[in-house]
């Protein structure tokens, strides 16, 4: 009496069907959570930026000189700026006349230090 000793053809392919469904599974898995990690990357480098936007923008109000305010809305701000440099081109009573990058421009003798 011989014994043959292995694996059928039947059970062969039910083996390869079964590691296939796992493989599927755990590849599909794999994929979602690389998709999670990535959103989460973006979430995170959005927040970061938004973060340092906003303590730029803190920082540079924080320097306004009282007044400098003019106009303040929900997407806009004007604000004056500490630091210009010009020249003094004339001085006339309480107006100066002063020489900038965009051309002379009339300010108040205040404002000029």
């Amino acid at each position: 009496m011989i014994t043959r000793s292995g694996f059928s053809m039947v059970e062969t392919l039910v083996a390869l069907t079964l590691s296939g469904v796992v493989l599927m599974l755990v590849s599909t898995t794999f994929l979602v959570q690389n998709r999670y990690y990535q959103s989460q990357r973006e979430y995170a480098a959005t927040h970061d930026a938004a973060r340092a936007l906003t303590e730029r923008v803190a920082s540079e109000l924080r320097s306004v000189m009282p007044g400098g305010i003019i106009v303040g809305g929900a997407r806009t701000l004007l604000i004056r700026s500490p630091i210009v440099l010009m020249g003094v081109c004339d001085i006339d009573g309480n107006r100066v006349h002063v020489h900038n990058e965009g051309g002379e421009s009339p300010a108040v003798t205040s404002e000029v230090g």
